[in-house]
């Protein structure tokens, strides 16, 4: 007759008490951390993304208004930019995000 050797499951049954007398000291002690202190604050759904859409006859629109073709989506690109640009300088004039083509 055959008998199960056990062998291999005390074996690992050893290991795995190795390992928990090994890491259960380890949760009882804790790092204290400073965490930043931070503040409550709202999305601004003012300012949403730009959003260019092309369909299957190719009328493009840009925040769902149609645009008659690639010199005026030029034209009202450059517009947003500058609104962009404009919000920038008002709200964080010692940083400057973004460097027009000229400067570069």
């Amino acid at each position: 007759m055959s008998e199960i050797n056990v062998t291999p499951l005390v074996d690992v049954m050893l290991v795995l008490v190795i390992i928990l007398l090994v890491t259960a000291p380890l949760l009882t002690q804790s790092v204290h951390v400073t965490l930043p202190k931070t503040v409550e604050t709202t999305a601004n759904i003012n300012d949403q993304p730009l959003q260019l859409g092309i369909n299957a006859q190719g009328v493009m629109t840009l925040n769902k208004n149609p645009i008659a073709d690639l010199a005026a989506l030029e034209i009202v690109l450059k517009a947003e930019l500058e609104k962009i640009r404009m919000w920038a300088c008002i709200y964080t004039p010692t940083k400057a995000w973004f460097m027009p083509s000229s400067q570069s």
